[in-house]
This record gives structure tokens, C-alpha cells and sequence, in this order.
């Protein structure tokens, strides 16, 4: 294997040169199989790409709905906690790029009471990855080794999931409802369903 080592003037310049091998790899992942499985880290690099990627022309060059984000390394701490690498990650870049939801942003829960079960949960969300056409059969499939398992253990281990996941679910829909706010307290909303409603009646009448 021939290896190329590449030298850059700056950090400036190495930040640019990944994000855009980072793009390139992204596309070349979603022609081959419909999906890039990005994977963060924290760190001081990611704060000098993310906020490169969210911004013209990079921004544009990648389907972002095809993108599913994970973490390599994770604290010890809540979601929104200044330490959290999710939290970088969503400062400078998670939450403005265009049409990702939250199902596509997969965190381990670092404020879980116990760790140990909260990272092998993860690690096993890592290993049901599954391309989109055998989403169907490996949810049967999983479905059906649920309902195999002792009832009284399942209740019990779906009780302690909510409980860890309480906190980040309402602090989802906390966001929510502020950028609801935020969006109707504009009125541009009402203008954008006036304008579309004014559209549609134009056709149905021409």
C-alpha cells in the first residue's frame, strides 16, 4: 500500500482539506448504499470543520437526510452539559444543517445512573445497523426475539430505559416548542401556508 503524506500551512487549512474529504467520502457512501455512517469525535479538529460544513457551497454538496451521525467517544455527562461531545456537535453543527432529525443523531446516554448498560445499549445499536432494504425483516426478526424474553425483565428494563431517557426526550421537546414559538411569533408561517393555499387555487381554477 502507498501511503501519501500530505502537509498543509495551517490548521486552517487542514480543516478545510477534511471537510472536504469528509464530503467526498459522504457521497461515495450514499452512491454505494444509500447511507454515510458519520461517525463524531470530540476534540478541537471537529470545531474547526464542523462549522465548515454547514455553510455554502459544502453545505449543498451532500444529501444531510442520508447521514446517520454517531459518536466515537462519549462523557459522562447530559446531553446539553458544556463536556459533552454531543453537545459540540450540535452547537456547530447538528443543528444547522438542513432537513436531519432527530432519528438520524444517535448518542449514548452519558447521564445514565448506570454507564455500563447505557454504553452496551449503544454498542448494540451500532450492531443492528442495517441497509434500508432489510429494515423490515431484521425488525421481525428482533421483534420476535423480544417477545421471547421473560415479561417481568422486559417491563422492568423498559422502565429504567425511560428513566434515562426522560431528561434528553423533554429537552427535545423543550427545542421544539421554542422554535414553534420563534418561527409563528414572525408570522412567516402564516405566510408561507397564504401563499401556498394562494398557489394551489390558482391551478385547480386555471
Amino acid at each position: 500500500m502507498t501511503r501519501e503524506f500530505v502537509v498543509l500551512p495551517d490548521a486552517n487549512a487542514v480543516a478545510a482539506a477534511t471537510a472536504d474529504r469528509l464530503l467526498a467520502a459522504g457521497q461515495a457512501a450514499i452512491d454505494d448504499h444509500g447511507t454515510f455512517y458519520l461517525v463524531l469525535t470530540g476534540g478541537s479538529t471537529p470545531q474547526l470543520v464542523c462549522p465548515l460544513l454547514v455553510v455554502p457551497p459544502r453545505v449543498l454538496q451532500l444529501d444531510w437526510t442520508k447521514v446517520e451521525f454517531f459518536f466515537g467517544d462519549a462523557r459522562a455527562v447530559p446531553a446539553r452539559h458544556p463536556d459533552s461531545n454531543y453537545n459540540t456537535a450540535r452547537q456547530t453543527l447538528l443543528d444547522y444543517l438542513p432537513r436531519v432529525g432527530p432519528g438520524q443523531v444517535h448518542r449514548m446516554i452519558g447521564e445514565a445512573a448506570d454507564l455500563d448498560a447505557a454504553a452496551r445499549a449503544y454498542q448494540a445499536l451500532i450492531n443492528r445497523i442495517v441497509p434500508k432494504e432489510q429494515v423490515m425483516q431484521a425488525s421481525l426478526a428482533l421483534a420476535e426475539e423480544l417477545a421471547g424474553k421473560p415479561p417481568v425483565a422486559m417491563r422492568l428494563n423498559k422502565a429504567r430505559f425511560r428513566e434515562v431517557t426522560e431528561e434528553s426526550f423533554r429537552e427535545c421537546l423543550a427545542a421544539g416548542i421554542r422554535n414553534q414559538r420563534a418561527a409563528y411569533a414572525t408570522g412567516e408561517p402564516a405566510r408561507m401556508m397564504e401563499a401556498f393555499l394562494a398557489k394551489r387555487a390558482a391551478r385547480k381554477t386555471a
